[in-house]
């Protein structure tokens, strides 16, 4: 399943499980970067098995490539994470504070009991998508 088109017409796949940043203020950011490397390397590939998720280093994103993921139809996004400008991660987008906001303050409703998820979905959708609309 890819991810809805933008107003311009584009698609940006949001990567959510395997999040990783170096700051730009590292002391060592070559021995950060080879961390991370060398933790994904070893840890991403029992991932596939339990959570299909676009893998953090691009070596091993034939992983990806399973009998899960073509179940799933996920293929398609093989392709899209391999083109320059489209694989994000949550926070980098100028609206994402305002729309993780939006939803957040509904799923706490959920979560404390005071609302059903079908609404505060209902609620939130289009407050998230007026949001989305602004330019």
């Amino acid at each position: 399943m890819l991810t809805p088109k933008a107003n311009n017409g584009n698609r940006v796949w949001y990567t959510h499980f395997q999040c990783w940043a170096i700051s730009s203020k590292a002391k060592a950011p070559d021995a950060a970067w080879q961390y991370i490397r060398d933790f994904v390397l070893a840890y991403e590939p029992a991932i596939q098995n339990i959570a299909p998720t676009i893998p953090g280093v691009k070596e091993l994103l034939p992983s990806f490539d399973n009998e899960t993921t073509r179940n799933l139809g996920y293929q398609p996004l093989i392709e899209l994470v391999q083109k320059p400008g489209v694989l994000r991660i949550p926070g980098a987008g100028a609206k994402w504070d305002k729309i993780s906001g939006l939803i957040q303050a509904e799923l706490d409703l959920v979560f404390a009991g005071e609302k059903s998820a079908a609404d505060a979905a209902a609620t939130v959708t289009p407050k998230v998508d007026a949001e989305l609309a602004r330019s």
